[in-house]
């Protein structure tokens, strides 16, 4: 076995280091990508918040649920 070792040439040597780097930036790059769509994800999430919160429509409709529910017409007309 370490006589194959010995009889490769420095192409040889370069040719491996090259395969390993690139299967090394290829895991690497699929990795960045799956980080990427989480993080979309999660901007996303953020992009619901924030209409939750200036959304008028949805404003108006928590108002009208917090008045029946307040004034028990949640419980009678649901």
């Amino acid at each position: 076995m370490f006589e194959y070792l010995s009889n490769l040439t420095w192409a040889d040597w370069w040719s491996a280091i090259q395969g390993v780097a690139i299967i090394a930036t290829a895991i690497i790059a699929w990795w960045q990508i799956g980080s990427l769509k989480r993080q979309q994800k999660g901007w996303k999430t953020l992009e619901v918040c924030e209409r939750y919160e200036s959304d008028p429509v949805l404003d108006a409709a928590l108002k009208a649920l917090r008045k029946a529910r307040n004034g028990d017409g949640l419980a009678a007309e649901p």
